[in-house]
């Protein structure tokens, strides 16, 4: 029913729309802002869901530690990124490299 060539299907870089970028770290200088604009406003709506989740409790512990927890979560995945995002920082400037495109 298929000839031979109907089964074989190439996908390369024009393919995925991928033909602008020379190689990984080009790809990756795209992708960290990206990134970074997308754990901002992860962190954002974490701490105002942990924060109404809090005035909400009406004095339930179980409900406050809840909250608790969320708030904290949020706190310590924003550091973690900001962490990775300086120490990235800081191998830019000693190899003299562009990775983040900042």
């Amino acid at each position: 029913m298929f000839g031979k060539d109907a089964l074989a299907y190439t996908i390369g870089t024009s393919t995925l729309g991928l033909a602008g970028f020379l190689d990984l770290g080009a790809l990756i200088s795209v992708f960290v802002p990206v990134v970074l604009s997308l754990t901002g406003l992860l962190f954002f709506g974490y701490l105002i869901m942990g924060g109404l989740k809090y005035i909400s409790a009406g004095g339930d512990d179980k409900a406050i530690g809840e909250a608790k927890k969320i708030l904290t979560n949020a706190i310590l995945g924003f550091l973690l990124v900001f962490a990775a995002f300086w120490l990235v920082r800081i191998v830019e400037s000693v190899l003299h490299i562009d990775i983040t495109g900042l």
